[in-house]
């Protein structure tokens, strides 16, 4: 599935699309150049999660942040990851991550490509979110577009 959008207000209707098209529990590694909007899009995303996508932060220094939320009327653990510091798939692993996967859960992991293999083995459910910033026109417009992985 493959969106562009111009503004946060078509923003907004690209974190609903996503939202409906991923099957829970699951794990969303988002890609894009700094300033792309990964973490503008796990805002929108927790929004639909019934959550207020104005108290949600980057957790760039604490690595993670937890939420409590409800995807068409279920609880779920919505997870925030920012592996932008982690270097070492060590680093990733000093993590508790199998509490991370339990039960129903929202993983959004902000630069995490470079662990995909390591998520992989905990998600249940795994997507891709690569976000492209275009020049059109004096204007920068973001290109979404969200796949479902395979497990390894």
């Amino acid at each position: 599935m493959k969106i562009t959008c111009c503004n946060l207000r078509t923003l907004k209707r690209v974190g609903f699309a996503f939202i409906s098209n991923i099957i829970l529990p699951a794990s969303i590694i988002l890609e894009g150049d700094l300033g792309a909007g990964k973490t503008a899009l796990i805002k929108q995303m927790a929004g639909f999660c019934r959550l207020n996508p104005d108290s949600l932060t980057s957790p760039t220094f604490n690595i993670v942040n937890q939420y409590c939320g409800k995807v068409k009327g279920n609880r779920i653990l919505f997870n925030h990851f920012d592996l932008y510091r982690i270097d070492e798939e060590s680093e990733l692993l000093e993590l508790p991550l199998d509490l991370y996967f339990e039960s129903n859960y929202l993983n959004c992991f902000e630069w995490g490509k470079k662990f995909e293999h390591v998520i992989s083995r905990y998600s249940l459910n795994l997507y891709a979110i690569d976000i492209k910033m275009i020049e059109y026109n004096h204007f920068i417009m973001r290109e979404f577009t969200l796949k479902k992985k395979e497990k390894r």
